[in-house]
């Protein structure tokens, strides 16, 4: 079974304690729970980026390939599809520093990019 929505949290103590199934002290620290563990995702979300690739020199298309290849792991054919839809999404929601190292990498062959 997965883990319980933040909503679906709420409902369930919220009916434990209507219906008496459990003290309203215990209500208490069961909502503080499931307010805590809201506020743990809240923090790994907002601590995650975004890279985008805005735009690049024509004479660094190969070498924007290349780092494409390199920082999504993409094949050939889909790093050249990238290259020409831009701007596009290179990474999403990932970690900071890794999104700093990829924007250096795209950056270093001539591309313009965007950390969100």
């Amino acid at each position: 079974m997965s883990d319980p929505t933040f909503k679906e949290a709420v409902e369930t103590v919220y009916r434990r304690a209507m219906c008496g199934a459990i003290t309203p002290q215990k209500a208490g620290e069961d909502f503080r729970d499931v307010i805590g563990m809201a506020l743990q995702l809240r923090e790994i979300i907002v601590s995650q980026s975004t890279l985008r690739l805005l735009s690049y020199d024509e004479g660094a298309k190969i070498s924007v390939i290349k780092a494409l290849r390199e920082v999504t792991g993409a094949g050939l054919k889909e790093a050249k599809v990238m290259s020409e839809s831009l701007p596009i999404y290179v990474l999403v929601d990932v970690d900071p520093e890794d999104a700093a190292r990829a924007a250096a990498l795209l950056e270093d062959a001539g591309g313009a990019v965007e950390i969100k």
